[in-house]
């Protein structure tokens, strides 16, 4: 690999996962407790859990439900996913975290050279080789839009699968069709990340290519459109064959009640996935503008409900240096803003961090604090 990938080789990779973050990524439950602090780190929606849910959680735990075994194969979940996509209900899998999904599916779709677009969490490295095949970084030499495939195999080492996003983390950027069937027509198969689908700017699901392409495997997780990061949900969306596949590589005693409640008030959340919409149509395009008036702060295209900045001081005379001790400074203000050392495919991963877009209140502190520390 050439430095331009952001990559010295697979002994890099190893090397990386190896090392423990200087911070953790989210503060200890423990300490979370005690103090009012504001998670820009956590990518779930900015409205917040919708409360016919946890009505419905309250309810089943007061009834006694925690003491009946729930149904190990997500059935209630799978039939309203399946309606609400217009697939067959033999199309859906449900599961637990996305990361655990994409592990099984690389097991059931059995070894490969895996394409993995990035830059991406680390966790997708940890996925594909728990799951028994290469990680192959593709990156795009010239921007953070998914390398067309084409590109990809001609620049870097073969790969014969694709594990791709849309939109990725912390690029925030929306996958294509057009390069998402080059990928479909060169590869054994190709995973379709769309964690976060449902809290962008206009993106698409690439859930309807799965009846015509049984290579096309597409993850989509709840947890995050509904803000219930502590209950993981999952929703595995392919062919009704590769389906077939996967059951036996899948763990159904990950699958609690949550599922069937979500299952249960799902009708009732399409107001509040409109209003979601609405939010962030006008949350995000601010909040970029925003970002891009403080000096050293350079923001790159956000086509999700996260940003992806970088600081550099250059030679203006700030408040701070650097992005690190931007972040102490930030967390020092109750204000929990990471930097990407554990993201895999940046060329300087010390000077980039990440914003998830949290309510108007919320993103005006964080804009003042920001302003307040840099300009001294």
């Amino acid at each position: 690999m050439t430095p331009r990938f952001g990559y010295k080789g697979k002994e890099e990779v190893a090397s990386r996962r190896n090392v423990l973050p200087d911070l953790p990524a989210t503060l200890p439950h423990d300490i979370r407790k005690e103090i009012n602090w504001v998670d820009y780190s956590n990518l779930v929606n900015p409205l917040g859990t919708p409360k016919p849910f946890i009505k419905a959680l309250h309810t089943s735990i007061v009834e006694g439900e925690l003491g009946v075994r729930p149904d190990m194969s997500g059935y209630a979940l799978r039939r309203i996913m399946a309606a609400y996509n217009e697939v067959p209900i033999e199309s859906v899998l449900v599961g637990t975290s996305p990361m655990s999904c994409i592990r099984d599916i690389v097991q059931a779709l059995g070894p490969s050279r895996v394409g993995v677009s990035v830059p991406c969490p680390v966790e997708y490295e940890l996925a594909v080789i728990n799951g028994g095949s290469d990680f192959i970084p593709i990156a795009n030499p010239f921007s953070f839009a998914t390398c067309k495939y084409y590109i990809a195999y001609r620049e870097i080492n073969r790969f014969d699968a694709a594990l791709l996003s849309n939109p990725g983390y912390p690029t925030s950027r929306l996958l294509t069709q057009d390069v998402l069937e080059e990928y479909l027509e060169n590869c054994r198969w190709v995973i379709v990340d769309e964690s976060y689908l449902e809290l962008s700017l206009g993106g698409e699901t690439f859930i309807p290519l799965t009846k015509k392409h049984p290579n096309l495997v597409v993850i989509r997780n709840p947890s995050a459109t509904f803000a219930i990061p502590g209950l993981p949900i999952s929703c595995i969306f392919a062919h009704p064959d590769t389906i077939d596949r996967m059951v036996s590589y899948t763990n159904p005693d990950c699958n609690g009640m949550a599922a069937d409640i979500l299952a249960s008030v799902f009708p009732q959340l399409m107001g509040y996935l409109e209003r979601t919409h609405e939010y962030l149509e006008r949350e995000i395009p601010w909040l970029q503008c925003m970002l891009s008036l403080i000096p050293g702060v350079k923001i790159f295209p956000s086509e999700g409900n996260f940003i992806l900045c970088r600081f550099d001081g250059g030679n203006m005379d700030l408040g701070v240096a650097s992005t690190d001790e931007l972040s102490v400074r930030l967390q020092l203000a109750g204000l929990l803003v990471p930097q990407l050392t554990r993201v895999s495919g940046l060329d300087d991963q010390e000077s980039y961090f990440c914003i998830a877009a949290q309510r108007r209140e919320t993103d005006q502190l964080l804009l003042e604090t920001m302003k307040r520390i840099i300009a001294r």
